[in-house]
């Protein structure tokens, strides 16, 4: 599988260069917000079933709401860039994938909520991370789907003319490991900024 080909004709010029250059950017920031979010929910939902009281889990409790706020508000302006980077193949892949992709906007909301009940419930909190924690590798899955089918020009016409809403290449399992991968450094990199020096050996 190769990289997407490259979104303009030719040479490309000082407005078309600016539109990549924010992409990059923009998608950078949400990058590390929705790793935050990702990861963290993870890490605390392991750290609240070992029952052990951990600083740095329950901190990043507290903050995973605003952080998912701060992940999908960031997430705007890169998808935008995408939609005029790609818009050919983003849009074929958003029809192509139909219900099955705008299943992720129920999903986010239905995790943002789930990580409000876990902040404010103990009694609920291990369902709620886990509920959260289901939701955001639903879409973590969405999202690597999505960029796969963009790329894969021949299952545009196979996935049309069989109805499937489902792109279940061999792929996309590792794609989504080694993103997961990245999120959970990113999230470690983060949560240890704001960690005393003997609470970053859990991140270690």
């Amino acid at each position: 599988m190769t990289l997407l080909p490259w979104p303009f004709d030719g040479s490309i010029d000082a407005t078309e260069a600016l539109w990549l250059a924010v992409y990059l950017v923009t998608f950078a920031l949400h990058a590390i917000f929705i790793s935050y979010v990702a990861a963290g929910t993870a890490y605390t939902l392991i750290a609240t079933l070992r029952g052990r009281v951990d600083p740095i889990a329950e901190r990043t409790r507290d903050w995973l709401p605003f952080m998912l706020g701060a992940a999908i508000t960031a997430g705007v302006a890169p998808l935008l860039f995408l939609q005029l980077l790609y818009q050919r193949r983003f849009y074929t892949a958003n029809l192509l994938l139909g219900p099955r992709w705008g299943a992720v906007v129920p999903a986010l909301i239905l995790g943002f909520y789930a990580l409000y009940l876990a902040k404010a419930s103990e009694r609920w909190r291990r369902w709620a991370l886990g509920v959260g924690l289901a939701c955001f590798g639903f879409v973590a899955w969405s999202w690597t789907e999505i960029h796969l089918v963009m790329m894969d020009d021949p299952a545009w016409r196979a996935m049309y003319g069989a109805g499937t809403r489902f792109y279940l290449e061999p792929a996309v399992l590792p794609r989504l490991v080694v993103w997961l991968g990245a999120m959970v450094a990113l999230y470690a990199t983060v949560a240890a900024w704001s960690a005393a020096a003997s609470e970053r050996r859990r991140l270690a």
